[in-house]
Order: C-alpha cells, then sequence, then structure tokens
C-alpha cells in the first residue's frame, strides 16, 4: 500500500475507505491530495477483491474543498476555477475513474469542490453534524459542479434557490431535500456506512457496475437511446456468467458465488 500523506487508505475486507486527513485545515484539498485520490481510486477500481468504497473526512470535516492559501495553491496568486480545466477536479476524476459504488459519509462541513465531492458520490449518509456550505456567489465566484449535480438531485426549482441564496444547508434539511439518503448520530456513521458498504458489496460486480453507468449515462439521453444503452450493458453482463451463477443460486436455494 502506498504511502499517502494528505488521505488514509484502508481495507476491511471487500470495502475500502477513502479518509481525507488535513484535519488542522478540515480537509481541503490541495494537488497532492488529488494526485493521491488518484492513484488510491485507481487501485481500488482495478483490484477485483474490493467492491465499494466510502470516503469520508477525519475530524470536524468531510472537506472544506480547495485550498486556497498559499501552501495549497502554491506562490502564485489564487484563482479558483480560472479555466473550464481546473473547475471541480476531484469530483469529475471520480467519476471517471470508479466504476463501482461510492459513499459519502458526510462527517461535518462539506463546502466548494468538498461539497461537490459528496455530490459525486453514489450514495450520501450524513452524520447529524454535517454542513453543506454553498457560499460561491457570496464571493463573487461562480458556482462550480453544483450545476450538474444540484438539478438532478434535489430538483431544479431547489437548485436554483440553494445557489442564488448561497445559504448552508444542515443535515435535517439534506434530508428533506433528498440531497442525502439518511442522516444518523454522528458517532454511528461510520458504523451505518460501513454497515451499508458490506451490503451493497453482496451485489453481483458487474451487474452493479452496469447499472452504475446505464444510470448517468441515461441522464444524458432521450429516454429510447437509453434503453438501447440499457441493452447493451444486458448482454454485456450475460456474457460476464454472473447472471447464469444468479439462477443457479435462486434455484439452489444458496448464496451466489460471484
Amino acid at each position: 500500500m502506498a504511502d499517502y500523506q494528505d488521505i488514509v487508505w484502508e481495507e476491511h475486507g471487500p470495502v475500502a475507505v477513502c479518509r481525507l486527513n488535513r484535519p488542522e485545515k478540515l480537509n481541503a484539498m490541495r494537488s497532492q491530495t488529488t494526485e493521491e485520490m488518484y492513484h488510491a481510486w485507481r487501485g481500488f477500481n482495478a483490484n477485483k477483491a474490493l467492491k465499494v468504497m466510502i470516503v469520508t473526512g477525519t475530524g470536524r470535516g468531510f472537506t472544506a474543498g480547495a485550498d486556497v492559501s498559499r501552501e495549497g495553491m502554491g506562490e502564485g496568486p489564487a484563482d479558483p476555477g480560472a479555466t473550464p480545466g481546473a473547475a471541480s477536479p476531484a469530483p469529475r476524476m471520480l467519476k471517471a475513474i470508479v466504476e463501482k459504488p461510492v459513499i459519502a459519509a458526510v462527517n461535518g462541513a462539506a463546502a466548494g469542490m468538498g461539497y461537490v465531492l459528496a455530490l459525486a458520490c453514489d450514495i450520501r449518509i450524513a452524520s447529524d453534524r454535517a454542513i453543506f456550505h454553498h457560499v460561491y456567489l457570496r464571493r463573487a465566484l461562480v458556482t462550480s459542479g453544483e450545476t450538474w449535480y444540484l438539478p438532478r438531485i434535489i430538483g431544479l426549482g431547489n437548485a436554483i434557490y440553494h445557489v442564488f441564496m448561497a445559504d448552508s444547508m444542515d443535515a435535517d434539511e439534506a434530508l428533506r431535500l433528498h440531497l442525502v439518503s439518511r442522516v444518523v448520530p454522528h458517532d454511528d456513521l461510520m458504523d451505518e456506512a460501513m454497515k451499508m458498504a458490506q451490503e451493497l458489496a453482496t451485489r453481483p460486480p458487474n451487474a452493479t457496475k452496469y447499472a452504475k453507468k446505464a444510470i448517468y449515462k441515461g441522464l444524458n439521453l432521450t429516454m429510447e437511446d437509453a434503453m438501447e444503452y440499457v441493452g447493451y450493458t444486458r448482454a454485456a453482463n450475460l456474457n460476464s456468467g454472473e447472471a447464469a451463477e444468479g439462477f443457479r443460486a435462486f434455484n439452489e436455494k444458496r448464496a451466489p458465488n460471484w
């Protein structure tokens, strides 16, 4: 296992935990952080023994987003979002690399790019201390990846209101708007996230991968094109042998061997 500085990487059977580990900075992300996540996530995606990943933070924060201090940005001036390629690199990287289920265990503040990182995960479970900060317009900055995720997750009207008002959202409001799937007591967060991950880990890996692909691909397709894409993924999954094993296990009244 690589010797990381900005993240802690743990493996618990089929479940990996990627823990952002700069608590003194509320886990703000710098270039080294994204490089370490890139390396870890590529390894996770290639490791057939690992089925699910949990992303969380150390200490009080999930992640405060990009580290805009001189240490985080380097010696040049902080110029977040100066080019299209600079917008939300870690969340875009997560979507590009990882084909398996990812759970965000939001343990505290999620702000800026950290907010988008939580949105880029497939499922979000929040501590009752979690808070989602969206303050771009208060800083005269253009909203980043939230412009894509929020309308799809909480609806267009709620997304516009949330972005324009530039307010924070606590865990209860996030649950009401279905931004998160569950809110749990803070001290139970990782236990509950691990239970969810262990349950997801029992799913057939190829079928799960193709289901994830079809869901996200379908967001930008017509219904007809989405169903055609699902047809391709179903054919690919049948060729993997998982479906045959599923039928055998059902008929033999045993757990499937994926």
